[in-house]
């Protein structure tokens, strides 16, 4: 969990093929795509969690949220950072699950803020 804003900037920027347990989901796709293909079906949707989230869950709820306001522009830094991503993690997820006909992005965050905040 980011305690001080600085550390935002020192955050690294993951990468889905070897950091994290994404690598282990990846693992999984292909494997669970070959055992559907043989049986005739396919994984039609990749799904990721989203910027707003991601960032929260780094921050922490309270933190993020109240900080959107109090620190704009260090909450526009850490979205950013997540917005990134999330982006990557879903073109490696495209690049196992080429006929993907949906993408579906979780983020639960945008329900919780003001029109103004938004």
């Amino acid at each position: 969990m980011i305690r001080r804003y600085e550390e935002i900037d020192e955050l690294e920027d993951p990468d889905p093929q070897t950091d994290g347990l994404m690598p282990l989901a990846l693992e999984l796709y292909e494997y669970y795509q070959k055992v559907l293909e043989e049986k005739g079906y396919s994984i039609k949707f990749i799904a990721a969690r989203g910027p707003l989230v991601t960032a929260a869950h780094i921050r922490g709820l309270t933190k993020f949220i109240a900080d959107l306001k109090l620190s704009p522009q260090w909450m526009h830094k850490l979205v950013d950072k997540t917005t990134k991503l999330c982006i990557r993690w879903l073109k490696a997820q495209l690049e196992l699950i080429k006929d993907s006909i949906g993408i579906l992005v979780l983020d639960d965050i945008p329900g919780l803020l003001s029109q103004n905040l938004f």
